[in-house]
């Protein structure tokens, strides 16, 4: 059944809302095609906030957020993906997490579901976050993975990114 005449505020985590709102949308769309979208991206902190202010309706974000102010529901699996310079001698090699010590690492910003989730797998695996050198932080994925393509560090980024 579709629904007509229909306005949708959106809001996702930026990668979600770079990679695969789009997607999403158009799949809506094709079976409720009298209505409008508008969409917004912050990281995962913003759009819960948002949600809470009642700016948006819905927000894809990343991670598995516990909050008891919202209803979170799993929708889908990520991975993320280390990525090096193509010049790194990582690249294309198998790395083992020691390895990781040594390298300035691109990080995310504070607030970033992405951030998080690369925090808790690093700490799951027993390596501490003040174990790296972490030579910067950005606001986006497009901004880590023009900081890797520059040869300014590595980083990890989600499958959907690459």
């Amino acid at each position: 059944m579709a629904i007509s005449g229909w306005c949708a505020t959106l809001g996702a985590c930026q990668t979600i809302g770079q990679y695969l709102l789009p997607t999403f949308v158009t799949g809506f769309r094709r079976t409720n095609p009298k209505g409008r979208v508008t969409a917004c991206s912050g990281n995962t902190d913003e759009m819960l906030e948002a949600l809470l202010a009642r700016k948006i309706l819905l927000a894809p974000i990343e991670g598995s957020e516990q909050r008891k102010d919202l209803h979170i529901e799993p929708f889908m699996e990520d991975h993320m993906i280390l990525m090096v310079p193509a010049s790194h001698g990582w690249a294309n090699n198998e790395v083992e997490l020691e390895d990781l010590k040594g390298e300035p690492l691109l990080m995310r910003e504070f607030g970033s579901g992405s951030r998080r989730v690369v925090e808790q797998a690093l700490s799951k695996a027993g390596v501490k976050t003040k174990d790296h050198t972490i030579s910067m932080e950005l606001d986006s994925t497009e901004g880590l993975l023009s900081a890797v393509e520059a040869g300014l560090g590595i980083t990890f980024v989600s499958r959907w990114a690459v």
